[in-house]
């Protein structure tokens, strides 16, 4: 019973350490996935906004192919100017409105952003990367020094 705690106790400090040192080596490797990450998403959402423009575009160019009279029932509200044609309606929104609509679009976009984590921040700093390695390494040393060498010397008595 009391080799079998020995053994766990020699996995736990081996696996806590082992990781440790893996974290404090791969630290740079990690921190340069996540701006990959960020990367990667930030040209999706652009790519997406391509697309969304391109198929507005073609929808037009659709329409314009088809209804000939379309530029003329367009054109005053893409420039901006009024016409004295009774029949036309205006929007009751004004510049500030249309402002805070594409404000909280914007934040919807943004809000997709992978960000790194906390802990990895922290652990990418040089001092406790350092740390990291050391408490590691003295992990593993007190796994095999206390519990895989008691074992050794319980077979030869």
């Amino acid at each position: 019973m009391q080799s079998f705690f020995r053994i766990i106790a020699f996995f736990i400090t081996f696996g806590v350490g082992a990781g440790t040192l893996t974290l404090s080596v791969l630290c740079k490797d990690l921190e340069q996935f996540y701006f990959n990450k960020q990367l990667v998403a930030q040209e999706n959402r652009q790519l997406a906004s391509l697309r969304e423009k391109v198929q507005v575009y073609d929808a037009l160019l659709v329409n314009l192919r088809t209804d000939p009279d379309l530029v003329h029932r367009i054109a005053p509200a893409v420039l901006g100017i009024r016409t004295d044609d009774p029949n036309t309606a205006y929007p009751l929104t004004g510049v500030k409105e249309l402002q805070a609509a594409r404000q909280i679009v914007q934040e919807d976009k943004n809000a997709v952003i992978p960000v790194m984590p906390a802990w990895l921040i922290r652990c990418c700093e040089e001092k406790r990367q350092d740390a990291l390695f050391l408490a590691g390494g003295v992990l593993v040393l007190i796994a095999f020094s206390c519990f895989g060498l008691v074992k050794a010397q319980a077979k030869e008595a």
